[in-house]
């Protein structure tokens, strides 16, 4: 009687006879038959396993990789906007003191043209008062008046010239 197990892995098949001899002897003979097909399969699986293992290794480097990346450059940029804002800060600070400064040297020229400005006036109310003296002593005197104005306008014309020559400015 021949039988085939069939419930064996399909990579094996079992053949067991059972022959029947004068005395009652029971002989078993399994053979061991290899599938070719199976083999390569078998091959083919556990290289896709092995693919598969390295792959899932290369991803998870991979992603380890670009955290870390990432975390570096989150890093970058922010020592990169610190500096950035330093900066700022700096060169505002900077501007403010220049504008101090500015807003200081102004009001110091503005201080001396007013000083300037006064002492002006003060040396033409001076001039004035002595031409007024000069004026009435000479009345006093019996000097020509009008010819002695025109003299002194002369003269008062002349200084101002030269005083307009030394600012540069000149005035008709």
């Amino acid at each position: 009687m021949l039988s085939f197990h069939t419930t064996a892995p399909p990579a094996y098949h079992f053949l067991t006879a059972l022959v029947v001899f004068d005395p009652p002897v029971v002989v078993a003979v399994v053979v061991v038959v290899v599938n070719e097909d199976e083999g390569r399969r078998r091959r083919r699986r556990r290289r896709r396993r092995r693919k598969k293992k390295k792959n899932k290794n290369k991803n998870k480097m991979k992603k380890k990789k670009m955290k870390k990346k990432k975390k570096k450059m989150k890093k970058k940029n922010n020592n990169k906007n610190k500096n950035k804002n330093k900066n700022k800060n700096k060169n505002k600070e900077k501007k403010k003191k220049k504008e101090k400064e500015q807003e200081k040297k102004r009001r110091k020229r503005k201080r001396k043209k007013d000083k300037e400005e006064e002492e002006e006036e003060e040396e033409e109310e001076e001039e004035e008062e002595e031409e007024e003296e000069e004026e009435e002593e000479k009345e006093e005197e019996g000097v020509d008046t009008e010819k002695y104005k025109r003299n002194t306008k002369k003269k008062k014309e002349r200084k101002e010239h030269e005083e307009n020559k030394k600012r540069k400015t000149f005035t008709t």
